[in-house]
């Protein structure tokens, strides 16, 4: 019932953690024409994902190649 909230920010007061890691995450990761998620299942842990547009080349490269990738 948590999962569409995992990715919103949210503060704590544990000295542990800020609740701010999940949504940078996605937010740069959106902002990098992808996106972030998770895939759960009870009792037998979580994997999470991120995904964004790399450009292929350098900076003396006047084409620039568009690849997928996923971290």
């Amino acid at each position: 019932d948590m999962m569409p909230h995992i990715f919103e920010p949210y503060m704590t007061s544990k000295p542990h953690g800020t609740g701010l890691g999940l949504a940078i995450v996605k937010k740069l990761a959106k902002l990098m024409d992808g996106d972030a998620g998770c895939n759960s299942c009870l009792g037998e842990g979580s994997q999470f994902w991120a995904t964004c547009r790399l450009v292929k080349g350098g900076p003396q490269s006047h084409q620039a190649e568009f690849e997928d990738f996923q971290i």
